[in-house]
């Protein structure tokens, strides 16, 4: 099946992603990776990284590093959202 494969990142430093990924205390960003390995050896398919831009939170020079040293293994797309605050929506 042509099912191509986008993976929520929004930050590569775990105890980011933690915050806004509360998964992500349970399968951290090592057992992600783990993972996403054998799905490129099994399937050949290039995997998307959604990243959604965040002020003051996921875009600094560091947050830029750390993007590049996790997704740089993989056949990959980097999709980099900006974030739009939505009126009432805390």
């Amino acid at each position: 099946m042509p099912i191509e494969l986008a993976v929520s990142l929004h930050s590569a430093i775990n105890e980011k992603r933690d915050k806004i990924i509360p998964i992500n205390k349970n399968f951290p960003l090592e057992d992600l990776s783990a993972v996403l390995v054998e799905y490129q050896k099994q399937t050949k398919r290039r995997l998307t990284f959604e990243y959604i831009l965040i002020d003051d939170f996921n875009i600094s020079e560091n947050d830029a590093n750390a993007l590049a040293d996790f997704v740089h293994q993989f056949d990959h797309i980097v999709n980099l959202i900006p974030y739009n605050e939505v009126p009432n929506v805390a």
